[in-house]
């Protein structure tokens, strides 16, 4: 049968880096359009700050990308839905910078979908952090053993 595989580690960097001026921005995005595929590059990667912090919370995004992407069998920037019927789009800068979109009915706990949607939310700011993931990925872990 099909085995899923994950790839795409041409993106491999430090976590944490300051960016300082437009040229090492520039520098950041190119690389990032190089390396990282589309559908599962945050946002801030698409137009760098040129000034400011890019941190772990980037990784989180295209995590949560991937998530998405094993849950609804496609990333969530290269879907639709519309009657709760799955529709292929062309994923673009526009679509990666909307929120994602969830159908209405799938098989899901609240708790894992919520999840996925913080690890999306375009303004890195607000993004979890790894450890707050790994705190709600526990109590959903924890939530299954009680039950």
């Amino acid at each position: 049968g099909d085995v899923p595989v994950l790839m795409d580690f041409g993106s491999v960097a430090s976590a944490r880096r300051h960016i300082s001026n437009r040229t090492e921005a520039l520098l950041l995005q190119e690389d990032a359009a190089q390396n990282c595929s589309m559908p599962y590059r945050a946002p801030e990667l698409f137009d760098t700050p040129s000034q400011g912090d890019i941190d772990e919370r980037t990784d989180v995004f295209s995590l949560g990308a991937t998530l998405y992407a094993m849950a609804f069998y496609y990333s969530p920037f290269e879907c639709t839905f519309q009657d709760n019927v799955q529709r292929v789009v062309e994923c673009s800068h526009l679509r990666v910078i909307a929120p994602a979109q969830f159908p209405s009915s799938h098989p899901y706990s609240a708790p894992f979908v919520g999840l996925i949607e913080a690890m999306l939310t375009v303004d890195a700011s607000k993004r979890p952090f790894v450890p707050e993931v790994l705190r709600r990925v526990r109590s959903m872990q924890q939530a299954v053993i009680d039950f």
